[in-house]
């Protein structure tokens, strides 16, 4: 409250300090103010102090109830600096502003002093101006820089800013609880800086500003908001409101101000009222910026603005704008930002331009275009480029359009400061500090800029812009339009005739350039519109194709709702939860709906009907169709009568006005200079059964051709009329005719700037061979498009069936009935083209097989469009559209078990099992079954896993899925899956069997899985047992005719009747014997008992006289069983190419000429890499195959013998499961039946790469380790039901390597790691786990209850199954308590604690030391080091890894033993200290490894890493080696003996089958970032992530040692205050204001 005082205020310190004493303050904010309010009385009041500009004084306005600043209009005394409003004291005049005296300096009335001492001042002032003007005109004058810039661009918490009364206002407002405020005002009146300035003053924090209510979460945002943005009428109040009410509820639960600014151009209170609680509305308030403006809140704003831009300059020869300017058309801020910015403006009156600034503005403009276009087009490109620019980074796209912009082009490029400068237009340009960046003032200018482009060029403002650059501005011109708004200034848009108005309103979306095609408005669409605007919800336009169904259907859309429509042409990507609108349905309804999916859609509509109801939005939905299904679409849309669905047929409603209106709108567009009446018959007796009439009409109106017909002919056999106008094009005019194809192969349209090169010359061959063709070759149309020549390109369109799409370089089929009619065509002359161009869908429902009773001519005497194909043909489609696999034509016969599979299926079995060997043909016969019972393709999973039930409704084939082990846990979850299926598939008409396939016969198995209870449920074939006589002689029959047609089946014959097959299934036995002849000179009987000993013999024969063709075969195994010779894997060719056998007598050339070959593409070569007797050629590809995957097998078999470490290499490990075995004692290479297995036995050091690649065990995995007497223990505790360990100890102790051995030893799988607390998921963990360092010593109560509650989840789900279930935690400390707490562990039985120092034995120390020594040094004495183990004691670094720094390194071992174990880290320091002091770059490699995972990859370096580190090498003239350039140049070379010279092998390990190096243990991490940190502080911060700098940085103290209690170093940077603050910037813990 001001409170008046009877005296004057004080106005000297010691005063005011006394009156500020008496005067309570209770807020810390509001500070003790004694001022004079605008009736000039004095008195004293709390408020939070403002500061005050030059020349004017504080002074408190009470209407408002804040602090106002008015101008000090006397001649002396006035305040010459800026300050604080409580200092008002400082100056007197301002405490006494009726100016009859003035004060002295003891507050009494007297002479004041500075008449004493005026004259001299006045006279060292005018020296002083004297002698700077005689300077200024000695001086030249500077180009313009950096300093020279009107107005560097500061943060934006910097710019001019002035606290008006109606910022106080709503501050006020909202700290006495306030929730909605909205601030209201012109374009430039500052709403949103106002906003952004009044959130932080009242809540001490950054705004959070939303710009799009839609997508604000209400959920996400528990604070105040700004919303910076329109409510406009498309938004839904209701919605709107309940997510304002969502958000009150989510933040009154904390402590947060809750409050919501909106920024609004006008008031619109109705309009927030709606969407404000209807509690609140009482509440809001609405502040109007520029009706709030007080004449000393102009001021100031006026003169904030002028000082900063125009410091020496006299204010009061514009004060005129403050005091008399009148401001209608653009915010008074914005105004005072322009005027006080360009010097052409200040020649104006003041109250003139505050009248008009858009006009002078534009006019401004408008002369720059004129006589300085570079400025101009510069202002032209920030305004399309986010209003900025950057000359580091240029846009070229933006500047390619206008020749003179080159110029802006080469300056910008050259870089010069004074040049760039000399673009800019300073006064809307401001410059980005620090930065490369120029940027426009305010969007005022962007907007102004654009219209005056736009003017001139609205072609290349549509091109450049995006389409929200251009929204809302620009208008169309109207017979009455009137340009000047109600003021005296203009409107701030650019007025387009109606010819631009359509090219923008293509380019927003409004409008398609489909949607200039001639249209008349039917019966049937008035019609239509009727319904619709009744309240119609669902509308079917049906008719022939070509009927205008689409485009009818898009322009009711566009009448009834005013927005382009929305098209769903795609059923079940239909999604009802994002479409809250009206709807499209474009031909998206098959006949043939299932009653599942007609139900998936009811549902659907039904909940699109619930969610379009809660909206004000039109509901209805129009659905496009050929046919008139009405009762189909009245179980669609569940509708009960014609008020809810109406179907219109629009050939039957078309009158005969209508078809008169239609072929006049196409005539006089295409043949505007011609009489109608000539070809009117078309509508007056034309019948039109084949296709729609409007498509008749626009294809006769555009071909002269079809115009000497008769209409009436015509309009009878459209289709046959235009498929043979289009076979005489292919015979006479190739080039016009293969446009045609290309385009209807590429979306129905060809960009002649952007073509696919391949299809034009995949064209290329497909040219009638007629000698009278009147153009070229083909091949020269890509010559034609490629030099881009416009006549040219003309010249092969069909302009009868084509048009340009403007203002683009595409070009595009009138109607979709070209492009099938021209695919017709090409098809028939050539299908196999048209199969391998086109995608499926362009192939879909036109394609049909020739048969008896087919004709090519239906009922009213016009051909089908369809292509009528003989049977071959219609495989190789059936195969294209993937209703028929290539394999389902390889040789398959119909055995007594298939038979009896088909009965149990067709009966309503449910589970059918075929089990049997490997090649016994169970996947085949189970794709066959699937194919016979449901007549669709076989739906495949092969992973159990990644089996979900609810996308699956239908049959389906586990294809070796299931695996014998199944745990319990698996096995309930493959049940439930089971069941979820059943229940799915159950409420179709699907039919619903799973087969599987397994080479056993797990019947059991199975059982539980599917839960079957009897044989009606599950049923069991082995396809072995079941094999009859007849059986076997006819697979082998098929298998021999295929093969060996010429050849006599007899001679083999007694394969089948005598043949014993147990290794391998009898139909492989039959395909390999019949495909191979080295095979058929063994006898039968023989070949049937051992075909995996023959196959294995044959290869290695192979491998040895015929590498080529053997390596091939390896490729293929490598790659999926195939090549594709047209895009190979080079990189697997060339690390084959040293594979080949080193037999002098080899009869091919080396496998170096496989690439060469393969890259050359030769046919006949290629087919020499062949072995045909087990490669099949894939039609219709340049790709070759295995024929079956025991090839692939025997085959990496034979190889992983010669090359083991090339097939672990090159395999994946899924290709490696299973048949790579570790040799043992009693393993032997027969099986009982006299075969081999299938395997591949190794040795030892073989299986454990093995185990690496597969992931069984890691390369850490072979460092050394010593099974210690603590490790027992452990194991003994754990496989005695232990639940939770934990293992301490110092760092270096092997913690972590204890931990995971002891993991792989208790289960027999890879340890599971868990390092972070947070993203431990206990849903996703069902076994056990290793904690390594995840439990902080700082754990407060909360933090504490999480992990309890997540380890309580743990254990309930991993008690439901068999595993075993315990957790290893790794920690420094032992925290026993600790941890107690967080397993609720209640006893030793519960939770051990294991402190690896402490139980280390003699006996344990000597082995440790000795297996770090045997592998270090393995020719030097243990013992002369081996005081190490008895003697040596180590506190401040694990035993462990002492022993290994100790045994890699030789300096450490002239130490004395005991000396190293007592101070290692000190020793490691002083090591590197030296290292860095004479071996920079090995120093450096190992900085570099340090701050990148500890490892580098030499072949994909951190190259900015190692430029970084360039200059930070020691300044040691007597270095060892060159500078750390010279890394770089290394690596990038990438010699290895150059690379290994970089290397401390001492600390480094090269990490096996890797170009990788890696750091031996952290603590060489640790301690040379700490060395690095001592000479390169910043460096390391700039390099390092905060995650690798936490813990070991700290600031030095008084009594803060080097050394720890038992003498060593830490390993810590101790760092002084500077740094330590960078370091706590760094952490995120500081941020640099509050430094």
């Amino acid at each position: 409250m001001f409170e008046l005082r009877p005296t004057p205020c004080a106005v000297t310190k010691s005063d005011w300090e006394k009156d500020k004493s008496n005067f309570t303050c209770k807020s810390p904010i509001n500070v003790y103010h004694c001022l004079q309010d605008e009736k000039n009385r004095s008195g004293e009041i709390c408020i939070q102090p403002v500061w005050v500009q030059p020349r004017y004084c504080p002074e408190f306005n009470t209407g408002a109830r804040a602090l106002d600043t008015v101008p000090c209009n006397v001649t002396k005394g006035c305040p010459n600096v800026t300050f604080l409003s409580d200092r008002v004291y400082q100056y007197p005049v301002c405490l006494n502003k009726t100016h009859k005296k003035e004060f002295s300096a003891h507050g009494e009335y007297a002479v004041p002093w500075f008449w004493i001492v005026g004259p001299a001042l006045l006279g060292i002032v005018l020296t002083t101006i004297l002698f700077f003007l005689i300077r200024k005109r000695r001086c030249p004058k500077r180009n313009d820089d950096e300093t020279n810039i009107p107005l560097l661009r500061r943060k934006e918490e910097n710019e001019p800013f002035h606290t008006t009364a109606a910022f106080y206002e709503a501050k006020q407002y909202l700290e006495e609880g306030g929730k909605f405020l909205v601030l209201s005002g012109i374009w430039g009146s500052g709403k949103t800086k106002t906003a952004k300035e009044v959130y932080r003053s009242v809540t001490g924090k950054s705004p959070t500003i939303i710009t799009d209510l839609e997508q604000f979460d209400c959920q996400e945002q528990n604070q105040a908001l700004i919303y910076d943005g329109e409510i406009s009428g498309k938004l839904s109040a209701e919605r709107l409101s309940i997510k304002i009410k969502t958000w009150l509820e989510n933040v009154s639960i904390g402590d947060t101000r809750m409050f919501i600014i909106f920024i609004s151009i006008g008031d619109q209170k109705m309009a927030f009222s709606k969407i404000i609680p209807a509690t609140l509305v009482a509440s809001l308030k609405v502040i109007n910026l520029n009706e709030r403006l007080t004449k000393g809140d102009r001021s100031s704003i006026l003169y904030t603005h002028f000082k900063m831009l125009h410091r020496n300059s006299n204010f009061s020869k514009i004060e005129d704008l403050a005091t008399k300017g009148k401001h209608e058309s653009l915010g008074y801020p914005e105004i005072c930002a322009l005027f006080c910015r360009c010097d052409k403006f200040q020649k104006m009156k003041g109250v003139e331009f505050c009248k008009t600034p858009l006009r002078s503005l534009k006019l401004y403009l408008e002369e720059m275009y004129k006589s300085k276009p570079n400025k101009f087009l510069m202002l032209v490109y920030m305004s399309l480029n986010q209003m900025e620019i950057d000359v580091e980074n240029l846009n070229d796209v933006h500047t390619q359009e206008k020749s003179s912009v080159s110029t802006i082009i080469e300056i910008i490029r050259s870089g010069k400061v004074e040049d760039i400068h000399s673009l800019m237009s300073w006064e809307f340009v401001d410059k980005v500090p620090k930065t490369s960046k120029y940027r426009l003032q305010h969007d005022v200018i962007k907007r102004m800029t654009l219209i005056v482009f736009g003017t001139f060029h609205f072609d290349q403002l549509l091109k450049l812009s995006k389409p929200e650059d251009l929204e809302g501005w620009i208008k169309k011109k109207r017979t009455v339009n009137t340009i000047k708004s109600f003021s005296d200034d203009i409107v701030p848009s650019l007025f387009i005739n109606k010819e631009m108005n359509l090219q923008y309103e293509q380019k927003m979306g409004l409008k398609t350039a489909e949607d200039c095609e001639p249209f008349h408005k039917t019966e049937a669409f008035r019609e239509a519109i009727q319904y619709l605007e009744g309240g119609g919800k669902f509308l079917v336009l049906s008719g022939l194709w070509g009927s205008g169904k689409t485009k009818t259907a898009k322009e009711l859309y566009r009448s009834v709702t005013g927005k382009p429509p929305i098209i769903i042409t795609d059923l079940e990507k239909f999604n009802p939860e994002k479409q809250n609108q009206a709807l499209v349905f474009d031909e998206a309804i098959p006949e043939d709906l299932s009653d599942g999916k007609m139900r998936r859609l009811q549902e659907k509509i039904k909940a699109w009907l619930e969610k379009v109801s809660t909206g004000e939005t039109k509901r209805f939905i129009i659905f496009t169709s050929v046919k008139d299904p009405k009762s189909n679409f009245a179980d669609i849309t569940s509708a009960t009568s014609d008020a809810d669905l109406k179907v219109i047929n629009l050939n039957d409603r078309l009158t005969k006005d209508d078809r008169i209106q239609i072929l006049n709108s196409h005539f006089t567009i295409s043949c505007p200079k011609k009489d109608l009446s000539k070809i009117e018959d078309l509508s007056t007796k034309g019948q039109h059964e084949s296709l729609g009439y409007p498509e008749i009409c626009a294809l006769f109106c555009r071909c002269e051709d079809f115009q000497k017909m008769k209409g009436v002919e015509f309009c009878k056999t459209p289709l046959c009329s235009l498929k043979i106008y289009l076979e005489e094009m292919y015979k006479s005019k190739a080039n016009t005719f293969l446009m045609l194809v290309y385009m209807s192969l590429s979306q129905m349209e060809v960009d002649v700037e952007n073509p696919n090169e391949m299809l034009l010359n995949e064209l290329e061959t497909c040219k009638s061979k007629n000698p009278e063709q009147a153009d070229p070759s083909v091949g020269t149309v890509t010559e034609i498009v490629r030099l881009g020549k416009v006549e040219d390109i003309h010249s092969l369109m069909s302009w009868e069936f084509v048009d340009k799409v403007p203002e683009t370089s595409k070009y595009r089929l009138q109607h979709d009935v070209i492009k099938r009619m021209t695919l017709i065509v090409f098809g028939t002359h050539y299908f196999d083209k048209l199969l391998k161009l086109s995608k499926p869908e362009d192939l879909e429902g036109w394609i049909k097989e020739k048969s008896i009773g087919t004709k090519l001519k239906n009922v009213f005497g016009d051909i089908m469009p369809s292509l009528f194909i003989d049977g071959k043909k219609w495989l190789q489609h059936e195969q294209k559209m993937g209703l028929k696999s290539a394999e389902a034509n390889e040789p398959f016969y119909k055995t007594e078990a298939f038979r009896e599979a088909i009965h149990y299926l067709e009966g309503g079995g449910k589970f059918l099992v075929l089990s049997g060997l490997w090649g016994s043909g169970k996947t085949k016969t189970a794709k066959e079954l699937y194919r016979s019972v449901t007549g669709k393709p076989p739906i495949i999973i092969t992973d159990l896993e990644k089996f979900n039930p609810e996308k699956q409704n239908q049959a389906l084939v586990f294809d070796e899925a299931i695996p014998e082990d199944l745990s319990d846990g698996k096995m309930r979850r493959l049940q439930e899956k089971m069941k979820a299926w059943l229940e799915k598939v159950s409420t179709g008409e699907t039919k619903r069997f799973i087969i599987f396939t397994s080479v056993k016969d797990p019947k059991s198995n199975f059982a539980d899985i599917t839960s079957a209870t009897s044989d009606a449920d599950l049923k069991v074939i082995n396809l072995n047992d079941r094999l009859t006589k007849d059986d076997r002689i006819q697979i082998l029959n098929s298998h021999f005719t295929i093969s060996c047609p010429k050849k006599d089946l007899s001679k083999i014959e007694d394969l089948s009747t005598k043949g014993q097959h147990e290794s391998l299934g009898y139909p492989e036995i039959c395909a390999l014997f019949c495909r191979c002849e080295d095979f058929q000179k063994m006898k039968g009987t023989e070949f049937c008992k051992t075909p995996l000993r023959s196959l294995k013999n044959y290869l290695e024969e192979m491998y040895k006289s015929k590498a080529n063709k053997f390596l091939m075969l390896v490729y293929m195994s490598l790659s999926q069983m195939e090549v594709d010779v047209e895009n190979p894997n080079e990189l697997v060719l060339n690390e084959l190419e040293t594979c080949k056998s080193n037999n002098p007598k080899q009869a091919d050339p080396s496998v170096g000429t496989v690439t060469e070959i393969v890259r050359l593409g030769q046919v006949e070569d290629i087919h020499s890499l062949m072995s045909w007797e087990f490669v099949d050629k894939v039609p219709k590809t340049r790709k070759y195959r295995l024929q079956h995957d025991v090839i692939k097998r025997m085959t990496l078999i034979v190889f992983g013998t010669f090359y083991f470490d090339k097939l672990l290499k090159l395999s994946k490990p899924e290709d490696l499961e299973g048949w790579i075995k570790e040799k043992s004692i009693g393993k032997k290479l027969k099986n009982v039946v006299g075969d081999i297995m299938p395997l591949l036995l190794v040795e030892g050091k073989k299986w454990l790469q093995h185990e690496q690649k597969m992931g069984l065990k890691s390369a850490e995995a072979n460092e050394p380790f010593y099974k210690t007497e603590a490790f027992r223990e452990a194991i003994q505790y754990l496989e005695g039901g232990g639940k939770f360990l934990v293992l301490s100890g110092l760092w270096g102790s092997g913690k972590t390597k204890t931990a995971k051995e002891l993991y792989r030893s208790v289960t027999g799988k890879p340890p599971i790691i868990i390092t972070d607390l947070e993203k431990f998921n206990p849903e996703k963990q069902n076994q056990a786990l290793v904690f390594d360092e995840a439990i902080s010593e700082d754990l407060s109560d909360g933090k504490m209850r999480r992990p309890q509650e997540k380890i309580k989840a743990w254990l309930e789900k991993v008690s439901t199954g068999e595993t075993k279930r315990f957790i290893i935690f790794t920690s420094v400390k032992d925290r026993k308590s600790t941890f107690a707490d967080i397993t609720s562990a209640s006893s030793d039985a519960d939770l051990k604690v294991i402190n690896l120092n402490d139980r280390l034995t003699k006996d344990d120390r000597i082995q440790i030391l000795n297996s770090h020594f045997t592998i270090s040094c393995p020719k030097k004495d243990l013992s002369k080091i081996e005081d190490f183990a008895t003697e040596g004691q180590h506190e401040s670094l694990g035993y462990p890894e002492i022993c290994a720094l100790c045994c890699r390194c030789e300096d450490f071992q002239k130490m004395k033993g005991t000396e190293f174990f007592n101070t290692p880290l000190r020793s490691v320091k002083n090591y590197l200290e030296e290292m860095y002091q004479s071996k920079a770059n090995k120093f450096l490699m190992l900085v570099y490894m340090s701050l990148s995972q500890m490892e580098v990859d030499v072949e994909n370096p951190n190259e900015m890493l190692l430029n970084e580190l360039e200059t930070c090498k020691s300044d040691n003239p007597k270095q060892a080696d060159p500078l750390v350039s010279t890394v770089t140049e290394i690596v990038r070379l990438g010699k290895a003996e150059d690379i290994h010279s970089l290397m401390s092998w001492e600390f480094v390990d090269k990490v096996p089958k890797t170009s990788k190096y890696r750091l031996q243990h952290d603590v060489i991490k640790r301690m040379t970032l700490i060395v690095f940190g001592t000479f390169h502080f910043d460096k390391l911060l700039k390099l390092s992530k905060p995650e690798d700098l936490e813990g070991w940085i700290k600031e030095k103290s008084l009594g803060k040692k080097l050394k720890n209690v038992v003498g060593d170093i830490m390993p810590s940077l101790l760092v002084d205050g500077k740094k330590w603050l960078q370091h706590e910037q760094k952490m995120g813990l500081k941020s640099a204001d509050k430094s």
